[in-house]
């Protein structure tokens, strides 16, 4: 009961911080000259001299992949939780009495109960993909050598940065039309789901 309040309280809490936060706050501990992370790795002795992480065209992406990851998981495991909480305990029940173990019971009642909602939230994912813009601009201004540039900082750059309005627009509508299907695809799973 408390505990699981708890817990829910607490992997909810990344989500109440804003995106430009969250990212200045990595980005700070990723300094170069005096960020967290490079000072525990000279104490442990596995650097000699402060290195920029972010500076690094294979990590910069890798980065902002774990940090998304981190921020978004609060909300993804509510929304599991909400699923596997529903599953019908009586599908438990006759799975143990059936001699069921731990793994049968995930694979045959958990896995296919929650399998439409997880169709849903993996649209929700690819469509958060498409909208990604603060962490590029806050961590790595779309560097090293535009390694870590999106779709939606593309367009923000060819219309605020290079003034090129048309190019702006022409991202923006294939981005557009990119989300309509995606959207459209959503609502036939979540459709498909509440009728399953």
């Amino acid at each position: 009961g408390r505990f699981q309040k708890t817990i829910q309280t607490a992997t909810s809490l990344p989500n109440f911080i804003s995106w430009v936060l969250v990212y200045s706050l990595f980005f700070a501990l990723f300094n170069t000259s005096n960020g967290a992370v490079n000072q525990i790795l000279l104490s442990l002795g596995l650097i000699e001299k402060p290195t920029n992480i972010l500076i690094n065209a294979d990590l910069a992406w890798a980065f902002q992949i774990c940090i998304s990851v981190w921020k978004n998981s609060g909300w993804n495991a509510i929304i599991y939780f909400a699923a596997i909480t529903g599953i019908d305990q009586e599908l438990y029940e006759a799975a143990m009495i059936d001699g069921a173990g731990v793994f049968r019971k995930f694979w045959n009642i958990t896995l296919p109960s929650i399998s439409g909602m997880f169709s849903l939230m993996l649209v929700m994912q690819i469509i958060g993909v498409f909208q990604v813009m603060y962490e590029p601009l806050t961590m790595t201004d779309g560097g090293p050598n535009n390694a870590s540039i999106s779709l939606m900082l593309t367009s923000y750059f060819y219309g605020f940065r290079f003034y090129q309005a048309g190019r702006a627009a022409a991202v923006g509508t294939i981005t557009f039309l990119f989300l309509i299907g995606l959207t459209i695809l959503y609502f036939y799973l979540q459709k498909k789901n509440d009728n399953g």
